[in-house]
């Protein structure tokens, strides 16, 4: 099945008194809208999700030190996830819309050790070198 990726340009701010749930609920929705006109007779799907823990809301990190703040206020935490997913139908103007709330538990994280995502997997202190290593065979290949 063909498909295409297209950027909304929505800003992922919550509205004043917005719970998460209707914050990612509309992000959803306003997302798949926002690139309707460019398809025509298509399902258009429109993702957000908005991440909560001890009352605070997370929003994505932006940079690798924010990550690592991240990562550090939610040691040993509980967090909820909740992904708002639209399905909207370009020919018929029907949106359809559904929250579900994930439940994650951080493991608690050694000060003394350099974060990861496992015994395999990079750490995360390496990724700023990686992306340069990335950009660099960009480069090299597109000229």
């Amino acid at each position: 099945m063909p498909f295409a990726v297209a950027d909304s340009g929505i800003p992922e701010e919550p509205h004043s008194g917005e719970t998460p749930e209707h914050t990612a609920r509309r992000l959803a929705e306003t997302k798949a809208r926002a690139v309707a006109h460019r398809f025509r007779e298509a399902l258009i799907v429109g993702c957000d999700q908005v991440a909560v823990a001890n009352g605070e809301v997370f929003g994505k990190p932006g940079n690798h030190q924010n990550a690592v703040r991240q990562l550090r206020a939610l040691s040993g935490q509980e967090a909820v996830f909740h992904t708002a997913v639209c399905v909207y139908n370009t020919a018929s103007g029907v949106a359809r819309t559904r929250v579900v709330a994930c439940r994650v538990a951080f493991r608690t994280l050694d000060d003394g050790r350099p974060l990861s995502d496992g015994p395999n997997m990079l750490r995360i202190d390496e990724l700023p070198r990686l992306l340069r290593e990335l950009r660099a065979i960009t480069t090299a290949v597109r000229g």
